[in-house]
């Protein structure tokens, strides 16, 4: 019998993009992440299963739109590119959803942990360059302001 992979991740500082709707996203995006793992490395019955990995759908998508209506009010000269990423990103999930439906439990941890890393490396990777304009937008409106006042 094969041994359950898990692969739990907790939210930690260096995740932080440092606008707090967005942070807040990102734990309970990591949570239900978690949650679906607890899933499927327990064995859980496939309609739990499915019904956790849903939930990552549903926050994704709603998510992603936040985050794009913030890339419009910024201007983010790179939110198109951002945009197709976040699709590549539902796309996986679709994936995984319809691997959870047809596959084993070993092609569901795999899929599930698959699925975990390329979100984790988007928040990592992709979403600190948005930190970055942000942090140096603020900087810049905070110095603007020290000089002006």
């Amino acid at each position: 019998m094969m041994e359950a992979r898990t692969w739990s991740i907790s939210w930690n500082d260096a995740m932080s993009v440092g606008i707090a709707e967005v942070d807040e996203d990102h734990r309970r995006f990591i949570a239900l992440l978690d949650r679906f793992n607890e899933a499927v490395s327990s064995r859980m019955a496939l309609t739990e299963v499915q019904v956790r990995l849903q939930s990552i759908l549903d926050d994704a998508l709603a998510h992603f739109a936040r985050e794009e209506e913030l890339f419009r009010q910024w201007r983010y000269a790179q939110a198109d590119d951002h945009a197709r990423m976040h699709g590549q990103l539902v796309e996986s999930i679709r994936q995984t959803k319809s691997k959870v439906s047809d596959g084993t439990d070993v092609q569901w941890i795999n899929a599930g942990f698959k699925l975990k890393q390329a979100l984790i490396d988007h928040i990592l990777q992709q979403d600190m360059k948005y930190a970055a304009l942000y942090r140096d937008s603020r900087n810049a409106i905070a110095a603007g302001a020290m000089r002006d006042g």
